[in-house]
Order: C-alpha cells, then structure tokens, then sequence
C-alpha cells in the first residue's frame, strides 16, 4: 500500500483512460473525504457494478477533517449502476479521556 503523503491526485490513480484523441471517460469516481485506503482497494479489486466511493458530508475524522483522535461515525459507500452498497465503516472515536 502507498503512503499517501499527500491527497492522491487524477494521474496518480490513474483516473481516466484515453479512448482517442477527442474523447475521455472515467473509470472511477470519488466524491468527498473518500480514505486513501479505500482508494487503494477500489483499486486493486476492481469490483464489477462499482463504479465510484462516496463519503457524504464532511465527518470530523476524514481525510482532510482530522482533528486529533476525535472521528465521527461515518460509512464510505460504493455505487455504480445498479445500486449503492456500503464499501467501509467507520466508527466513532472520541480521543483518549484528558
């Protein structure tokens, strides 16, 4: 897995796939504080019907949203075609107890 020193960008993810000259479709989308880590198992699985990740909102706690230990309780979802499905959960951490 890469240690994503910084957010991952189109081209490193190798995002788009050129069909000719004129033309670009898409291969996977991400909308949202979608965790590297999703990215990387999006990746290498390559489920069939899936066609992107989704993190609605912006949970404390997402990539982008640290603050501290805190997280809020927060689900990555997959969807595609025919549906949505629940890709990854995250739950709630409040920090260690000063």
């Amino acid at each position: 897995m890469r240690n994503w020193r910084r957010a991952p960008t189109i081209s490193d993810l190798e995002f788009k796939e050129k069909i000719d000259d004129r033309q670009l479709t898409i291969r996977h989308g991400l909308e949202g504080h979608v965790p590297a880590a999703d990215i990387e198992r999006l990746l290498a699985e390559r489920p069939a019907g899936v066609t992107g990740l989704a993190v609605a909102g912006m949970p404390m706690g997402s990539p982008g949203m640290e603050h501290g230990d805190h997280r809020q309780a927060y689900q990555v979802i997959a969807f595609g075609p025919e549906g949505r499905s629940v890709w990854a959960n995250y739950p709630a951490n409040h920090g260690s107890a000063s």
